[in-house]
């Protein structure tokens, strides 16, 4: 009896002090055939506090990574890079913390911002309360969700963006992408084949502020119907805005003629445009080393004058070839524009094209083909060449030929992550 009595206590916390010496004694000269092994078999209320996330410290509850990507780049005579020389793309620090059982904060310090290291700022990019698994009781990964500064879930590109990532070294023509502040929920069904993702998020550029009432809805489902084939379907409305969260063509959506750039039709008396956006992708890799991407979307940029509404549509195809040792090759073809000789918009091709400063909201379409080869030496390391070629056309009204543009560009790439 005494010896069952300080099993319990022991059980419970209680120091074994508390059992008296003649009790260990009788303990110690049990029979080894008589002892229980509860290895594995402990309740998680019996584990030690130190396993709790409020009991660890700090170094253990914290997990650090980051990356940097360095260039030698030339754009051609007319892109953003005409004499060729060394650039610091991008460098940036992520930190995720555990805050509570399925919750952490996460955040972005961008200590050189994308193609802004001549800014010498130091800025935040997502920044984030993150809660995993909040339905877990009715099967894992059923709902989560983020609520801060969040990269916008529309298309797939932007979770490919960063520079360990992406295969190539430029992006497409259109590349949506951005963060902004609000809410996004996601979530899986079928054991995992098929997932949604929808948000709730401000609209605006301006970090942390609202130009107007009106929000920006995101909804996406993605899902594999085979083991080959990835799937998904985006839909945004950014609602009313001086200017839009997202980035498309290397442009914010705004009226036309804003910011005194060049529009050869004419400036939108309007201070804001309501825009609607829908993208489809696919991912097929009917090979383990062989991979192709297709994307193809819309945007319509609804101005309370009609004759400056804007149709945009966009589409991308990339093909990538793995070899031994880490070598692989890419190719890329893609373009975005109105495809209309009356009415252009304002297409950047960030980071290379320069065709907001060259062509204003003239050009009415833009065209980028790429070829690339990479070398991953190893998880961390990649080294990446890409020759390439931007090519703008502008409406008819407009002054500028883009004929005789050089925008040939080349770019050689180092990305170290940790």
């Amino acid at each position: 009896m005494r010896y069952i009595f300080a099993v319990l206590l022991s059980l419970y916390g209680v120091g074994t002090s508390i059992a008296d010496e003649e009790t260990m004694a009788d303990s110690s000269a049990m029979k080894q055939d008589d002892a229980v092994d509860l290895s594995g078999g402990e309740l998680a209320s019996l584990h030690s506090d130190a396993y709790h996330v409020l009991a660890r410290p700090w170094y253990q509850k914290v997990e650090l990574s980051g990356f940097g990507a360095f260039w030698f780049a030339d754009s051609g005579a007319d892109g953003t890079r005409p004499e060729a020389g060394f650039v610091i793309k991008e460098s940036a620090l992520f930190v995720e913390a555990e805050v509570w059982e399925e919750m952490t904060l996460f955040f972005e310090l961008q200590t050189t911002a994308l193609q802004r290291d001549h800014n010498s700022s130091v800025r935040t990019g997502e920044i984030y309360v993150h809660f995993r698994d909040l339905l877990k009781r009715w099967g894992a990964g059923r709902m989560g969700f983020k609520i801060g500064r969040v990269d916008i879930p529309f298309g797939e590109e932007y979770l490919w963006q960063d520079a360990p990532d992406n295969s190539l070294i430029s992006n497409s023509a259109a590349y949506p992408w951005l963060w902004d502040e609000g809410v996004v929920l996601y979530g899986e069904w079928a054991g995992g084949r098929l997932g949604w993702i929808a948000s709730i998020m401000d609209g605006t550029r301006s970090r942390s502020q609202e130009d107007n009432a009106a929000k920006a809805l995101n909804a996406k489902i993605h899902g594999s119907p085979w083991e080959t084939l990835y799937l998904s379907a985006s839909a945004m409305r950014n609602g009313d805005a001086a200017e839009s969260a997202i980035l498309l063509g290397g442009s914010f959506l705004k009226p036309v003629g804003a910011d005194d750039a060049t529009s050869s039709v004419g400036e939108s008396p309007s201070d804001v445009v309501d825009t609607r956006l829908y993208q489809i992708d696919a991912q097929w890799k009917p090979a383990r080393a062989t991979r192709f991407d297709l994307a193809a979307g819309g945007a319509f940029v609804d101005d309370a004058v009609e004759a400056f509404d804007r149709d945009l549509r966009w589409f991308m195809l990339q093909a990538r070839q793995g070899f031994g040792g880490g070598f692989y090759a890419v190719a890329r073809y893609s373009e975005i524009g109105t495809y209309d000789d009356q009415e252009g918009y304002s297409l950047g091709g960030e980071f290379l094209a320069g065709g907001r400063r060259a062509f204003g909201y003239d050009a009415r379409r833009l065209q980028r083909s790429s070829l690339g080869l990479g070398w991953e030496f190893n998880a961390r390391g990649r080294l990446k060449l890409e020759l390439g070629r931007d090519r703008f056309e502008v409406i008819v009204a407009s002054p500028f030929d883009p004929e005789g543009d050089d925008r040939a560009f080349y770019v050689f790439e180092l990305v170290a992550s940790f």
